[in-house]
């Protein structure tokens, strides 16, 4: 009989390894696609947003932005100007109304309101080396309006001031890492796209996009269409303003529990600049609206942190030698509440009774005298 071997099947370790080895290389280059896909559509994205630059955060121009470029407009004039304004306004839109002819009323200098959107003393710093830049020397006075919530480390610097060259490499050193690199986060964002997709909306309809209801005179000072119309006329509310500026500034408030040291040093360094070029400097506290002042006493920490930078200047002054006032409270310059058109945005009444308080209590202060020197 034929003898019986006994039939030992072939072993397949061989095989389980080279359809594991597949199986890996497969999943190997799925994930170099799918990374290499998602790199690829942010880039694209990225892209997209940089070019359009719905919120005025880079250096291209080819869409109108959704929001004001203040500070593009303003570093456009002083580079148009052929003679210098002597004198200029610094500060947020809370000091746009303080007109360069009243103040030349009053001081015999001729003025450029300079002030920009949500300024911090970064946009200070910047526009006042610009100016000198552009003209060879500093301006020979300086008119400052501080807003408190600006001294907060929660409220960051305005990319804006990133988006125009020439007030950016005058301050590039100065800014923190963490404001070079939001633009390239926010170019990712879903909400900057949704911004762009609307940009171009606007740009295909131009009948879509909305009026401005502002625009500047040209000497830097902010005229408000609609309002002040509706002022002439007897017809404006202010109410829906304040309550949008209350939730607004109470926002912006919100965890400021102390004065960014950053920025106090920032602004130290403005005074000292000032200083060693003998500018004349004059710094008020921006105003409030009875209403949102009573309304952030008793919900924020807005009193205390003013208080805090009230001593603040008070050490500047002694050590700087500029002159400066606090007009939160409309008390203060004897202003009048009708004349704001929303929370924090006087008019020109009030900003007039500002100018001639500051510039009257600085003669009291110097024996008479209107310069400090």
């Amino acid at each position: 009989m034929p003898q019986l071997l006994d039939t030992v099947p072939a072993s397949t370790d061989g095989g389980m390894e080279n359809k594991s080895d597949v199986s890996q290389h497969r999943a190997r280059r799925f994930c170099f696609v799918a990374t290499a896909s998602f790199v690829g559509m942010l880039a694209m994205v990225a892209g997209f947003n940089f070019l359009v630059n719905p919120l005025a955060e880079y250096n291209t121009q080819l869409v109108s932005p959704l929001i004001p470029t203040t500070r593009r407009e303003k570093v456009d004039y002083l580079q148009r100007a052929t003679a210098a304004p002597e004198g200029i306004v610094l500060g947020s839109s809370r000091v746009m109304k303080f007109e360069p002819r009243y103040l030349y009323e009053v001081t015999g200098t001729n003025f450029y309101n300079a002030g920009v959107n949500y300024a911090d003393p970064y946009d200070y710093l910047a526009i006042v080396r610009f100016y000198r830049r552009r003209y060879g020397r500093a301006p020979a006075t300086i008119v400052l309006g501080l807003d408190v919530p600006s001294f907060s480390d929660a409220v960051d610097t305005d990319l804006r001031l990133g988006s125009t060259p020439e007030l950016f490499r005058e301050v590039a050193d100065d800014l923190a890492m963490q404001y070079r690199l939001r633009p390239y986060r926010d170019a990712i964002s879903w909400d900057q796209t949704k911004q762009s997709l609307r940009s171009l909306v606007f740009q295909v309809r131009p009948s879509s996009r909305p009026h401005s209801l502002v625009h500047f005179t040209d000497d830097g000072v902010l005229v408000y269409e609609d309002r002040e119309q509706q002022l002439h006329d007897g017809t404006f509310d202010i109410t829906p303003h304040l309550d949008y500026t209350k939730s607004e500034y109470e926002q912006r408030v919100r965890g400021f529990s102390e004065l960014s040291k950053r920025k106090l040093d920032l602004l130290r360094k403005f005074f000292k600049s000032c200083e060693t070029d003998r500018v004349e400097v004059h710094v008020f506290i921006t105003t409030l609206h009875p209403q949102l002042a009573d309304h952030l006493s008793t919900t924020t920490s807005y009193n205390e942190r003013r208080a805090e930078l009230c001593c603040v200047l008070d050490e500047c002054q002694r050590e700087f030698g500029f002159h400066w006032r606090d007009f939160s409270d409309i008390e203060s310059y004897c202003g009048d509440q009708r004349d704001f058109v929303d929370g924090v945005h006087p008019l020109e009444p009030n900003t007039r009774k500002m100018i001639d308080t500051l510039w009257e209590s600085c003669r009291q202060d110097h024996g008479g005298g209107s310069a400090l020197q």
